[in-house]
């Protein structure tokens, strides 16, 4: 893979409903990126020049939610295009970035942009429905917790290594 490439790029954006609470909101985002090692994953080459995915903290990675106030939509649009297509560093992360945007007139506009290797359209499903449950639990104020994972991005890597290698496929 060609570290710069911008092809891999996985953007989107969202407008959140009219009184959406940001602070509610932006815990809801923290708490999926914990929840899912592989938001906060790296990949780096070893010594014997193998590449392995290296977990961090959101904290480590320096992962948070930019938020920006009242921005026109013309300057909105314009900081939004920029960073579709800024390249990921693969070995130094984040691979996801986030961003909340405020536009008097249209709304909150929440943006985030993920490199492929962490994610797909199938994976985009499962962590807005992780969203959305944490943001109803924290803005209704209900304890909740989702069940833990029983398998991360890692075991499923392992498994697929180990049928590569045993000659099954």
């Amino acid at each position: 893979f060609e570290e710069a490439s911008i092809a891999y790029n996985m953007p989107s954006q969202r407008l959140l409903p009219e009184g959406t609470d940001v602070a509610a909101f932006t815990r809801a985002l923290e708490a999926v990126v914990d929840r899912h090692e592989v938001l906060r994953t790296v990949f780096r080459q070893n010594g014997s020049g193998e590449i392995r995915q290296v977990i961090k903290t959101r904290e480590a990675l320096g992962i948070h939610v930019e938020h920006y106030q009242r921005l026109d939509g013309q300057s909105a649009g314009a900081m939004l295009q920029g960073d579709m297509f800024r390249p990921f560093d693969l070995s130094e992360g984040p691979l996801l970035r986030m961003k909340l945007v405020s536009v008097p007139g249209e709304g909150l506009i929440f943006y985030f942009n993920l490199h492929h290797i962490i994610g797909d359209g199938w994976s985009m499903d499962v962590l807005e429905r992780d969203v959305m449950a944490y943001y109803t639990s924290f803005t209704e104020g209900v304890p909740f917790a989702l069940p833990e994972l029983r398998i991360q991005y890692r075991d499923y890597a392992c498994w697929q290594s180990e049928r590569m290698s045993s000659g099954d496929l």
